[in-house]
Parts: C-alpha cells; sequence; structure tokens
C-alpha cells in the first residue's frame, strides 16, 4: 500500500508531483486498486479525468473508486460520474474566478499583494501589503536611474553592474531567501538590459503601486500573457519613493532620445571624417543628444585589448571645428574663390545619386498608384512612404547645399557662425580630424585634435 498526496497544488493541473509518482507506480504495474475520498480528489478538468477513469484506468487493469461519490469501475452503474466531474470543474472555475476578483480589488486599494517584493523594497513587517525600500538595494536602483538620465544605454549600465560584481534581482532574491534554487534561475544570473529597461519603467520607483501586469489565458493551466501599461491596476502615492518624479521623467526621456538615435533622428556630421588617432579606426557614437560622446571605434567593438577609448564630447569637438573654420574669414578674396570652387567640386553629387533621385521620384510614383488601385495597405504605404521620402530628402538637400555655394558670400558667412555643421560640409574641408587619448592632468582633461583640411589655411 502506498499514499500519494498533492498538498497546495490545485486540482485543475495533473503536473503534480504526488499525481505524476502514482502515473509512474501505475506504468511500472505496481498498482492495481486507486482509492480517493472523491472524484475531485483525482482532479477537477473533467475531460482529463475522465480520460483517466474511463479509458487510460481499465486499459491498465486498475481499478477505480471514490467513496463519497460512490463510483467504483468494477461496479456497471457509474453513469452520475461524468456528470460530478463538470460539476467539480465549475467549482473550480468560481473559484479561481472569486480569487482573482479578490485579488483585483486589493491591487485597486493599493495593496501590494506579490510574493516578492519589487528589486530596491522590502515587504514591510508589519503589513505584508505594504512595501517599504531596501537599504541594500534602494542605491542601486537610483544609481541605474541617474546613469540613464545621463545618457546611458540599458546594455551599458548591464554591463557596469555586472562588471562590479553587484548581484542581479534574481540572485539577491536566491540569496535573500536561501529556500528558493539558484539553478532555476541560470538565464537571470546576470544584469542583462532588459532588466535595466523594466526598471526604468515602472512605477513603483515613484512610490505607485504598480499590479495586474499579465493574466492567465485559462484557470486550468499556467500559460501567461503581459498585458500593456495602459491595463495595468496602478495606485499612486502607496509608499516611499526610490527616485524623485525628475530624475524619473530624465531617465526615461533619455530611453526615448536613445530609440530616436537608433531611427536616424540624430545625424553624427562627423561620421568617416573623425578618426582614431592610434589606430584610425572611425569614431563611434555612444549615448544620446544633448550628451553624446565620441569613442574610438575598435575600443567600442572590441574593448580596450585593441585599443583605449579616446573619449571626446560630441559637442566640444563641434565647438573645436567651428573655431578652425573660422580661420577662413582671412582668406582674401581670390583664395576664398579658389576654396570654393573646390567645395563645390567636392560636395557635387555624383552621377549615381543624380540617378537615385529619378528613381525614388519613380518609385513613390508607383507607390501612389497601388495605394489607390488597393494593393498595398495603408500602414505599408506610410512606412514605404515614409522611407523613401526620407532618402530623397537628404539627396536633395545635398543637392541644395551645391546649388547655395553658387552664393560665396552666403557660404562664406556660414562658415562663420554655423551653429550645426552638416556631414557634407565637414567632408568637403577635411579629409579627417584625428582625435588622440585625452589625459587628466590636475583634474582637467586635456586631449589632442590634429584637423587635415583639404585646403590650405593662413595660421
Amino acid at each position: 500500500m502506498a499514499e500519494f498526496c498533492d498538498d497546495g497544488v490545485s486540482g485543475t493541473t495533473f503536473d503534480r508531483p504526488g499525481f505524476n509518482q502514482l502515473i509512474q507506480a501505475v506504468e511500472n504495474g505496481l498498482i492495481n486498486l486507486i482509492l480517493v475520498k472523491d472524484l475531485s480528489r483525482l482532479g477537477r478538468d473533467y475531460i482529463q479525468t475522465g480520460q483517466y477513469t474511463e479509458v487510460y484506468f481499465p486499459a491498465k487493469n486498475v481499478r477505480f473508486i471514490a467513496v463519497n461519490d460512490e463510483v467504483d469501475s468494477d461496479q456497471p452503474l457509474n453513469d452520475l460520474a461524468p456528470f460530478r466531474n463538470v460539476v467539480n470543474e465549475m467549482v473550480a472555475r468560481d473559484t479561481s474566478r472569486k480569487i482573482r476578483s479578490s485579488f483585483q480589488t486589493k491591487m485597486r486599494e493599493g495593496a501590494f499583494i506579490g510574493n516578492f517584493a519589487p528589486y530596491g523594497y522590502q515587504k514591510d513587517k508589519h503589513d505584508k501589503n505594504h512595501l517599504v525600500i531596501d537599504p541594500n538595494t534602494a542605491p542601486i536602483v537610483h544609481r541605474i536611474f541617474e546613469m540613464a538620465a545621463f545618457g546611458c544605454s540599458s546594455a551599458n549600465i548591464a554591463k557596469s553592474l555586472n562588471e562590479q560584481k553587484i548581484s542581479s534581482p534574481a540572485v539577491y532574491r536566491c540569496q535573500k531567501y536561501p529556500h528558493l534554487k539558484l539553478a532555476n534561475y541560470t538565464q537571470k544570473k546576470a544584469w542583462s538590459a532588459s532588466t535595466i529597461r523594466k526598471i526604468l519603467k515602472n512605477p513603483v520607483y515613484r512610490g505607485h503601486s504598480a499590479q495586474g501586469k499579465s493574466v492567465k489565458s485559462s484557470f486550468k493551466n499556467r500559460h501567461v500573457s503581459a498585458l500593456p501599461m495602459q491595463e495595468w491596476i496602478i495606485v499612486e502615492n502607496t509608499h516611499e519613493a526610490v527616485v524623485e518624479q525628475e530624475l524619473f521623467d530624465l531617465a526615461n526621456e533619455g530611453a526615448k532620445q536613445r530609440q530616436c538615435v537608433k531611427k536616424d533622428s540624430f545625424v553624427n556630421s562627423f561620421s568617416k571624417i573623425a578618426v582614431c588617432a592610434d589606430c584610425h579606426h572611425g569614431m563611434s557614437t555612444i549615448g544620446s543628444m544633448p550628451h553624446v560622446i565620441l569613442a574610438c571605434g575598435s575600443y567600442k567593438s572590441h574593448g580596450k585589448s585593441i585599443c583605449s577609448n579616446h573619449f571626446i564630447d560630441y559637442n566640444d569637438l563641434m565647438q573645436c571645428t567651428r573655431e578652425v573654420l573660422k580661420r577662413y574669414a582671412l582668406l582674401d578674396e581670390a583664395e576664398k574663390q579658389e576654396v570654393f570652387a573646390e567645395i563645390k567640386e567636392e560636395l557635387s553629387p555624383s552621377k549615381h545619386e543624380n540617378e537615385r533621385i529619378d528613381e525614388l521620384n519613380h518609385i513613390l510614383d508607383t507607390l501612389y498608384l497601388d495605394y489607390y488601385a488597393g494593393t498595398l495597405s495603408a500602414q505599408r504605404f506610410e512606412q514605404l512612404k515614409e522611407h523613401y521620402e526620407a532618402e530623397k530628402s537628404q539627396l536633395d538637400s545635398l543637392r541644395q547645399t551645391v546649388d547655395d555655394t553658387v552664393d560665396f558670400e552666403k557660404i562664406y558667412r556660414d562658415i562663420i557662425r554655423f551653429d550645426e555643421l552638416s556631414p557634407q560640409l565637414l567632408s568637403a574641408f577635411f579629409e579627417s580630424i584625428e582625435i588622440s587619448q585625452g589625459s587628466d592632468e590636475n583634474h582637467e582633461k586635456q586631449q589632442q585634435i590634429v584637423f587635415h583640411p583639404r585646403f590650405k589655411i593662413k595660421p
């Protein structure tokens, strides 16, 4: 005789430790009789319960008895058993609905009902439904928001925390609750960009309760679907905030700006012009405006094993470049005319670029025809139209820049007071700009920048 028990596991699922042991014993031929108090003890899914009692157990020559329901597979009169299984499932469904309703009521009242407090918080010892700041992890959360506000990407923040060997939320939870197995968090041991993004978006760090972020597809299974943020249950000012509103907004605004950078809203004017003075690899951007810096591309891709960082503030380099260009003010009229002629030749669109403009005009005409003919959806039409118009606008801008060089006085004035120098104009003036590794002497950064102009400039 053996006893199999599943404490604390819902009967709506058959993936239960005790039940799995029972089935294994049946498969091994060790059991010929199964005795339960009633049918609900076997399970509350009427389809699977019926499958076991009507098909599986008889096929294995196992007698099944449910005492209170007077069900005995050796007796011919078991007609009510299927109906009892349906009722048992309905009871489970109703119970699940009531529990969910109770939880939602608590969430709307601002009570925290999670098993574990969010990273940066801990449960109040006097009220398990109230959050208080965790002094061990709250400073780390605050630092994450500060780094994001200053333009650090989620990936770089995660990298920094991992390098400092700071425990990730999953690891910290296992350290705090020894009964949890770290092996269950194999994929979550290290900090990741997605973990950082979740922290930055979570209103809980502003002192607001944010729950109801997911929903089960059915009370019968454990499949959980994430809900969009507008469907979360958010109650304001339920506990002490880790970050102030201004910092929270700055950090999330920085994330939006970085997304814009990926969508090419920011144009690096020094692309293919600014290079590392040591390895001569192109300088690459890090961060988002107004906190963009340039770094050696080799260092960014491969680390310090290849080259050093060569960090330089984008705006500082722009200002230095503007000062260099102002030297053209010292040229006499003949020299200016010669330089402008060379600039116009440098900037002139190639035959290929002119052909591409004509091709884009034809593509846009075709898109409109396909859209009005109904062969192209409105959404797809807008996506393609935006893409091709952006490319055409860039080429048209280049052509316009060339046309403007005809007005020598205008281009001369632009050189002197340019607020933002375009990539085309910088490329016309400079073959390259070499950036050396900076040094910090007396708490003041010193860095050498070497400009290689295409034209001679008076000293």
